[in-house]
């Protein structure tokens, strides 16, 4: 069975709109649950701080979905969101070349790009800038970014980092003489929150929440420790699980051909017959020794010829 096949297969057996576990979904709805309070954090601290602020979680923590959420709860008309990606572009030069084109700076060095943040802020226009898989960034890039955050008395971007925790150790070693960023740390979902989590991205698909018993949801969560990319993985793997559990037991092993009913009754009566009459019949070589003892029998013991006289 094709790829294809196989997703047809598993939305058409749940009958789900699409698949609830995919990473991108139409609808999605973005889940509260250990995230909203962050993300009312990092809006705080952007207005309050002069920090730079790190997000990290291991892979499948949500760490891009925030960084969505905190790029889609702004203020268009006051806020302009910068968002790069470490991925390819981990030295200094390959990220601030991406900064400074959204910007629309000429030159990709941190004087400029500050100057061009300076003329915006002028305006009312403040800058989000936004780096995904930051872990992957070199030390050249984070000491680049580390100055676009620290800024001028006229102007500053508010700069958060999406990346695993390794990312924490890499900026530890830029930041010995005085404190430079604030850290947040995700938190895995509890078993309540994991169940509401399955629940929303079900009844997005069309469903509900009983495709699952408490027995799979308890499953789910352990095995993927509460960590949303793990817990859409291991639930797709529980539904379709069971699913070909369903249609093994339905689809029982049969004959290699199909035969009406009233055949397969009329074969039946014969082979019953046949097997009958080869139990009744006596084996072969069973009737001549019976009846040999019988025709001796009529012999008279010790009867000769007749004498002459």
């Amino acid at each position: 069975m094709t790829s294809l096949h196989a997703d047809e297969a598993f939305l058409g057996h749940y009958q789900l709109n699409h698949d609830p576990f995919a990473a991108r979904v139409p609808g999605f709805k973005f889940f509260p649950a250990q995230r909203k309070p962050v993300l009312g954090q990092l809006h705080h601290l952007a207005r309050y701080s002069q920090l730079l602020l790190v997000v990290t979680g291991p892979q499948g923590s949500g760490k891009t979905l925030l960084r969505q959420a905190l790029v889609a709860s702004t203020n268009k008309q006051s806020v302009q969101s910068v968002v790069v990606s470490a991925r390819g572009a981990s030295d200094a030069g390959g990220l601030l070349a991406q900064v400074a084109q959204s910007l629309s700076v000429s030159k990709p060095e941190v004087p400029q790009i500050l100057a061009q943040i300076v003329q915006l802020a002028l305006t009312g226009q403040e800058v989000y800038l936004l780096v995904d898989d930051a872990e992957q960034l070199g030390e050249s890039a984070l000491q680049a970014l580390l100055e676009l955050a620290a800024g001028t008395p006229e102007g500053r971007p508010h700069v958060f980092l999406f990346g695993e925790p390794s990312l924490i150790a890499a900026l530890d070693e830029l930041n010995a003489e005085q404190e430079r960023f604030h850290v947040i740390e995700l938190q895995p979902y509890t078993e309540d929150e994991t169940r509401e989590y399955l629940e929303q991205r079900l009844d997005g698909a069309g469903r509900g929440i009983e495709v699952f018993t408490s027995e799979q949801i308890a499953d789910i969560h352990e095995n993927s420790d509460g960590w949303p990319g793990a817990i859409n993985q291991v639930a797709r793997d529980t539904m379709i699980e069971a699913m070909l559990a369903t249609r093994s037991t339905v689809k029982r092993p049969s004959m290699g051909f199909n035969m009406p009913k009233k055949h397969v009754l009329a074969l039946s009566a014969v082979v019953v017959v046949a097997v009958a009459a080869a139990v009744l019949m006596p084996k072969k070589g069973d009737q001549a020794p019976a009846t040999a003892p019988a025709e001796q029998a009529q012999l008279p013991l010790g009867e000769g010829k007749p004498g002459t006289a």
